[in-house]
């Protein structure tokens, strides 16, 4: 009767011997990190989130990617230090006063789209005194945007693509997003395609950021991050993360 007692603990032991016992840092998300194709390799979803993955990869950790949250509650998770780490940022200085921010590609503009029947060249000082322009309610508004009249006529929307949607019943005039967010949107909804176009807006930092929070192990490692970041994009096989 005792042996397939025994059997089980000899089962665990080899298991936990193979594990992966290398140190783990965290991160959260508010969508799949990535997927497993047929060969079983992993499929990132983003350059944001395979950046982070491949830098703690190559500091010798491993990441967690385990914990879903909607990114308002992703922030808050980063302050209380109940994760390490969160990619994709953009620099303002409220963050840069709480946590690490490690720059590691270039962000992609900000820009607000537009119908194109509604303004030929869109300019916000000619906007009617009740008209308003849609801004992902999670979205950190950039310090150089903060005081110019664009930061008095935003709205929060739940989404880009809920932005767009109300931007075709003429509810709002613009919608505030990345160029890169805008087109694939649009992607999605041909019929959307030749009405909609677009205005970039001129930022002064054009970085997107790693930001670690100040109990994390990370914090210390900032020159190892570097290089490995550096490697990376000596590295023909991750020319696609734009680092």
């Amino acid at each position: 009767m005792k042996r397939p007692l025994v059997s089980l603990l000899l089962w665990l032991t080899c298991t936990l011997s193979f594990a992966d016992t290398s140190p783990t840092v965290s991160t959260c998300t508010d969508y799949t990190p990535y997927h497993q194709n047929e060969a079983g390799e992993l499929v990132f979803n983003g350059r944001n989130i395979e950046t982070l993955y491949r830098v703690v990869e190559g500091l010798g950790l491993t990441l967690d990617m385990s914990i879903r949250a909607p990114f308002v509650r992703c922030i808050k998770l980063l302050e209380q230090h109940k994760i390490d780490v969160l990619p994709g940022l953009i620099y303002t200085e409220e963050r840069a006063s709480q946590f690490k921010l490690i720059p590691y590609r270039q962000k992609t503009p900000l820009a607000i789209f537009y119908l194109k029947d509604e303004f030929q060249d869109f300019d916000i000082s000619k906007l009617g005194s009740t008209e308003v322009i849609g801004m992902h309610r999670a979205f950190a508004l950039p310090d150089d945007v903060k005081t110019t009249e664009l930061e008095s006529r935003l709205t929060p929307i739940t989404s880009v693509g809920v932005g767009f949607e109300m931007l075709a019943r003429h509810r709002l005039s613009g919608v505030l997003a990345t160029t890169e967010t805008g087109k694939l949107v649009l992607a999605d909804w041909p019929e959307m395609q030749d009405k909609v176009s677009y205005k970039l807006l001129p930022s002064e930092n054009d970085s997107v950021y790693f930001a670690i929070n100040p109990k994390s192990p990370l914090i210390h490692r900032e020159a190892e991050i570097l290089q490995v970041l550096k490697q990376l994009a000596q590295t023909p096989a991750f020319q696609h993360l734009g680092l």
